[in-house]
């Protein structure tokens, strides 16, 4: 390990991959004595892997995440044109998700949700259009928020590596963070650091896993489901292209779980 008062990154190995919110925890619950962020690792990284950061970069990145627009670009993958006719089998797939229970109708509701759509919509449009009639019908809305919350699909499960160890970034800052790391989803850290900023300051969410094509965060906030929680699921898919999941089934779990995983791979 390297003199813990340089400006360098520092491992420590973490001897259970299976569980690295506890480590996460520990460290991030005495940051404010040691000056450092912790962020779980491949075990197989070194210290040479992250670079050197000056203070004039950190500056950048600070202003770059209070005034870039993260999604400005990034929202061009919605796209605008239509897509396929919607029918009441479209619908049905997208609230054949919710697990709500034996007596949840799914061709019911489908029929319920579908008046005032036109014949051919973008998926956004469609998913827009069905998070309205849910949120907006007070029958069709109690039977949602009174369901289970949902069990995550095995894509948003979090990684277990082989080997694990802790990063420590000389830094407390919860989006500065990227200055040291890497995300396959995204190369700029300016876009990302703006990103990670506002998730932080809206939801309070921290990363606590950095794999290269995989993050990890815990939040302490979690989005009503409807507008708010799409918006957080269309972002977050904008960085996560391997996670196969529709918006709207991301934003009715976002709204009952405080733990994120985003997936991007080659």
């Amino acid at each position: 390990m390297q003199d813990p008062d340089s400006d360098d990154v520092l491992l420590v190995e973490w001897p259970d991959p299976s569980d690295v919110l506890t480590g996460w925890r520990a460290a991030r619950g005495v940051m404010s004595l040691t000056g450092r962020r912790a962020v779980a690792v491949d075990g197989e990284e070194d210290v040479n892997w992250f670079g050197e950061v000056d203070s004039a970069e950190l500056a950048e990145l600070e202003t770059a995440s209070r005034e870039l627009d993260p999604w400005r670009e990034r929202n061009r993958w919605r796209g605008a044109e239509p897509e396929e006719p919607v029918d009441l089998d479209q619908v049905k797939s997208f609230l054949d998700f919710w697990p709500m229970g034996p007596e949840w109708d799914v061709e019911a509701a489908a029929r319920e949700v579908l008046p005032g759509l036109p014949s051919v919509a973008t998926s956004e449009a469609l998913q827009r259009h069905l998070l309205d009639r849910i949120t907006g019908d007070a029958p069709l809305a109690t039977r949602f928020r009174s369901a289970s919350s949902p069990q995550k699909p095995e894509a948003l499960g979090w990684y277990v590596p082989q080997r694990a160890q802790f990063a420590l970034l000389p830094t407390t800052s919860a989006w500065l963070s990227m200055a040291w790391l890497d995300y396959f989803g995204e190369e700029n850290k300016a876009v990302l650091a703006a990103a990670l900023r506002q998730w932080h300051e809206k939801w309070g969410a921290e990363i606590v896993a950095s794999w290269g094509t995989m993050m990890q965060f815990v939040a302490t906030r979690r989005p009503e489901f409807g507008p708010d929680a799409l918006n957080l699921a269309y972002q977050q898919l904008s960085l996560a292209g391997n996670i196969d999941i529709s918006e709207i089934d991301l934003a009715w779990i976002l709204s009952h779980v405080n733990t994120w995983f985003l997936h991007e791979r080659p």
